[in-house]
């Protein structure tokens, strides 16, 4: 076929995973070609985002938690990416009610925390730090967390990728055609792509495939708003608790959350923000009643039944990859968990068994439906 551009990896999607995917496939060694498709529905589009470790209701370590924070420290220095990209002061939780402090006690006795991750704050140094903060009994703050901008750090990565050799194709419109050991991509400008392996990392687009429809993965909505403070803050690290708080500049504070798995749409819906303002008015009663809604957003994830991704080979099709349904913690996890990953196929080397898309596969060949 005339005119192909041969590599031994194709990305499809631009995102934090597809991104991330290209950058250790390239360290890898191997020729790689991302291809992406434009839009303002995904995490990566977001304002800024919380780099969390835990979970922000319990206070949970999440999985892997240490693992994939300095696996992300550690290719936020390889990119050498600008520092005014990513925010390192902390973020605070705080503690609203009797009921909620004694489950965080229980929670904190429960777990062994890494080193020097969180400290205490004691109900008034919190109020001294955010002092429109409602009535609080003390609070955590998580010492390694922090807040980025995920376009430019995207772009940044993408620029690196391309300066090193890799191609980026923007198309959104391509066919894909299984041939023998390998899989052609047709682009809309009438480039073919022909590659060794092919790996879907195309986000909520994931769901619309007919190659992964047998995979549990399920379309969650998360929603911010923005709203401008009459009198300037003071403070500058995030709060979460149910949802998040950002503050982008001393009168712009940005709340945000994941609701549900059931919608109509991926446009921003009055429940929603509905839910986001009875939050701020919870937490930041003062600040709340005199704020102005500036802008909304909303966009569309991935997530699975264990919330953590799908990676591997397609049953049948060996040249085909999935790695998608990271979820809410995406931005976090798609450093690791592209590493593994990436060394599964360049390499070979062993998925864990609870990322492994063979968990859902060996159930489907012992029920005989593939």
């Amino acid at each position: 076929m005339s005119g192909k551009l041969n590599f031994d990896a194709a990305v499809l999607g631009g995102g934090a995973s597809g991104t991330c995917l290209c950058w250790y496939l390239m360290k890898a060694g191997m020729r790689v070609a991302l291809v992406n498709k434009q839009s303002d529905e995904t995490t990566s589009t977001l304002k800024a985002a919380l780099i969390n470790p835990v979970s922000a209701k319990q206070l949970n370590l999440n999985w892997e938690a240490e693992k994939s924070l300095d696996e992300f420290i550690r290719l936020i220095k390889e990119s050498n990416a600008d520092e005014c990209m990513l925010n390192q002061n902390g973020i605070l939780r705080p503690i609203t009610d009797q009921h909620l402090y004694d489950s965080v006690q229980n929670n904190l006795k429960g777990h062994t925390w890494p080193d020097n991750w969180f400290s205490k704050v004691g109900k008034e140094d919190l109020k001294n730090r955010i002092p429109e903060l409602c009535q609080n009994y003390g609070g955590l703050e998580i010492l390694v967390g922090s807040t980025l901008k995920p376009a430019p750090f995207l772009a940044h990565l993408q620029q690196q990728l391309v300066s090193n050799g890799m191609r980026i194709f923007e198309s959104n419109d391509y066919r894909i055609e299984k041939q023998k050991n390998s899989a052609v991509i047709y682009l809309e400008d009438d480039q073919k792509i022909r590659c060794d392996r092919l790996v879907f990392a195309t986000g909520s687009h994931l769901t619309q495939s007919p190659l992964w429809s047998s995979l549990p993965i399920y379309k969650i909505k998360g929603q911010t708003a923005e709203f401008t403070v009459s009198e300037p803050i003071t403070w500058k690290q995030p709060i979460i608790g149910d949802g998040y708080i950002i503050p982008l500049n001393p009168t712009t504070l940005m709340l945000g959350g994941t609701h549900g798995l059931h919608f109509n749409d991926a446009e921003p819906d009055q429940q929603a923000s509905t839910k986001l303002y009875e939050k701020f008015q919870t937490m930041l009663p003062e600040l709340a009643e005199h704020a102005q809604l500036k802008s909304q957003w909303a966009g569309i994830g991935v997530t699975t039944p264990n919330r953590l991704p799908f990676i591997g080979d397609h049953p049948r099709n060996k040249c085909y990859y999935i790695f998608g349904g990271l979820g809410p913690k995406g931005l976090l996890l798609a450093p690791y968990t592209a590493k593994l990953a990436a060394g599964n196929i360049a390499n070979k080397y062993p998925l864990p068994d609870e990322l492994n898309a063979e968990r859902h596969w060996s159930k489907l060949r012992r029920l005989g439906k593939i």
